[in-house]
């Protein structure tokens, strides 16, 4: 299974055997953004990187229609956040 959780300190979670765990600093990427109620569109990006169940574009065009743009960039940073930590792997 997947697990995709906001924290700041990764290392501080507790031990998840037999699943894969992905984490992004959603708080910091909020507060960089000056869009504090946007964490939930953070994650969503986050887990759609961590997922791959449906593609970015797909889910940014979804988004667009209903929210405003600065959602879309919460929703791309957060699938950014997880892609650069899968990189450093």
């Amino acid at each position: 299974g997947v697990v995709v959780v906001s924290c700041r300190e990764p290392s501080a979670l507790p031990r998840m055997d037999g699943l894969h765990v992905f984490t992004v600093d959603g708080q910091h990427v909020v507060e960089s953004l000056k869009r504090p109620l946007s964490l939930n569109m953070v994650m969503l990006g986050a887990t759609v990187a961590a997922t791959k169940i449906v593609s970015l574009e797909t889910l940014k065009s979804l988004v667009a229609k209903r929210f405003s743009s600065a959602d879309v960039k919460a929703l791309e940073k957060g699938f950014e956040e997880v892609v650069a930590r899968v990189e450093l792997i």
